[in-house]
C-alpha cells in the first residue's frame, strides 16, 4: 500500500511539473463557472440549471453549497484523478473541461 501511495505521489509530481499551468487554468475556469452558476441560480432560480448533477445538488444542499460541492469540488477532483490515471489522455482531460467551463461561465453571464 505504501509503495502504491509513493507511486501515486510521484506521478502527481510529474504531472504537476509538466502541466502545472493547465492544472491551475482548469481550477480557475471551474471556479469561474461555479461562481457564475451561483449568480445565475440566485437570479433565475435553480430550476433553470441545465446540468442535472449540479441542479439536484443545488436543490438538496442549496444554490451555494450544492454548486460548490458539485460544480467545483467534484469536477476538480474527478478531472485531476482522471488526468493522473489516464496518462495517454492527460492533455485532453485537462484542456476540454477548461474550455467547456470557460464557455459555461460566459454563458451564465451573458447568455440570458
Amino acid at each position: 500500500m505504501e509503495i502504491r501511495l509513493k507511486q501515486l505521489n510521484n506521478e502527481f509530481d510529474n504531472m504537476w511539473h509538466k502541466y502545472h499551468f493547465l492544472i491551475i487554468l482548469l481550477i480557475c475556469m471551474l471556479l469561474f463557472d461555479t461562481l457564475t452558476t451561483i449568480e445565475f441560480m440566485a437570479h433565475d432560480g435553480i430550476e433553470r440549471e441545465f446540468h442535472p448533477l449540479v441542479k439536484y445538488s443545488a436543490l438538496l444542499f442549496g444554490p451555494v453549497t450544492g454548486t460548490i460541492l458539485c460544480a467545483f469540488m467534484f469536477r476538480t477532483i474527478a478531472g485531476l484523478f482522471l488526468a493522473l490515471y489516464l496518462h495517454n489522455f492527460r492533455l485532453l482531460i485537462l484542456i476540454l473541461p477548461t474550455i467547456t467551463s470557460t464557455i459555461a461561465g460566459f454563458y451564465n453571464l451573458f447568455g440570458k
